[in-house]
Order: C-alpha cells, then structure tokens, then sequence
C-alpha cells in the first residue's frame, strides 16, 4: 500500500510541475513532464 501511496504522490508532484511549466508557456517541458507520468502507471 505505501507503494501505491508514494506512486500517487509522486504522479501528484509531476504533474502539478508540468501546470507550472504549461503557465509559464514551457511546453516542451510540461508534455514531458506528463509523460513521465503516463509512463508510470
């Protein structure tokens, strides 16, 4: 379970760097920030 708990945080983590990347108009950055997280699960 903790597992699962740190996974989601982290997903959590980069995907709310990825909408301060997206405001800061670095889209590069934020698509691959979201991938990371798609990645991942």
């Amino acid at each position: 379970m903790a597992k699962s708990a740190d996974g989601r945080a982290l997903a959590d983590s980069k995907l709310q760097q990825a909408r301060a990347q997206l405001n800061q108009g670095n889209f590069d950055t934020a698509e691959a920030l979201a991938r990371e997280v798609v990645n991942k699960t």
